[in-house]
């Protein structure tokens, strides 16, 4: 029971993140790595069954703080603003130790493989001209998947590659190009390429929850 709370904690947690990075025009990677970065903080500390959700609030809030930081160090966020953000739920102190106690369990490691940057990468491979409107799909294919917690637990480079085959399914315009022939072609590149593992069974069962997680979701104007 509670393993599903924790799942709809992830969901609306993830949402009100993409929401702020959004508003607030921070890059949306932040997100990724808040929820990276909360995932590995859980299963290092094994008390993901002891927190509740106000602690998992927190966490979340804190670590989309501290990525941030991390990550768009030109633009200065103060732990006040994130406060007022989330409308004083938490104070400063309470900020400042979750974090310290999140940095101090991951050993300083705060630079974990994210989709988004395998994707970044694995765009080179896409054998088509739409690679800008492909990207931008992809993008959004990764927000969906940042808020599912049993994509959580895969490989971020098979992840990237399940959402760069759902962007192209969404894309699909190229030039009378058979969709099918241009993902075949794609995913034996990425086989032969790299060391991701494009064609196994894992990566076909991640295309297809993806595939019906973001063909279902909000993100997708039809």
């Amino acid at each position: 029971h509670h393993q599903n709370d924790s799942f709809e904690w992830r969901r609306k947690m993830v949402k009100w993140s993409q929401q702020v990075v959004k508003t607030l025009g921070f890059d949306r990677s932040c997100v990724a790595l808040a929820f990276s970065l909360l995932d590995r903080y859980l299963s290092a500390t094994r008390n993901s069954m002891l927190v509740d959700q106000g602690d998992y609030q927190l966490y979340s809030i804190t670590l989309l703080y501290t990525s941030i930081k991390l990550t768009d160090s030109k633009k200065k966020l103060r732990v006040n603003d994130m406060i007022r953000i989330c409308g004083g739920v938490h104070n400063k102190k309470d900020i400042e130790a979750a974090e310290l106690h999140v940095l101090e369990t991951l050993k300083w490691q705060v630079s974990p493989p994210l989709a988004i940057t395998f994707a970044e990468y694995l765009m080179e491979l896409v054998p088509v001209v739409q690679k800008e409107r492909i990207r931008q799909k992809c993008l959004d294919v990764i927000d969906v998947a940042v808020a599912d917690s049993h994509l959580a637990a895969k490989k971020a480079s098979t992840v990237a590659v399940a959402a760069i085959v759902v962007a192209m399914m969404d894309v699909d315009a190229f030039a009378g190009i058979p969709l099918s022939a241009i993902l075949e072609r794609f995913l034996d590149d990425v086989d032969s390429m790299t060391r991701i593992p494009a064609k196994g069974e894992e990566s076909f069962e991640i295309i297809s929850r993806l595939e019906t997680m973001y063909f279902s979701s909000d993100v997708v104007v039809p």
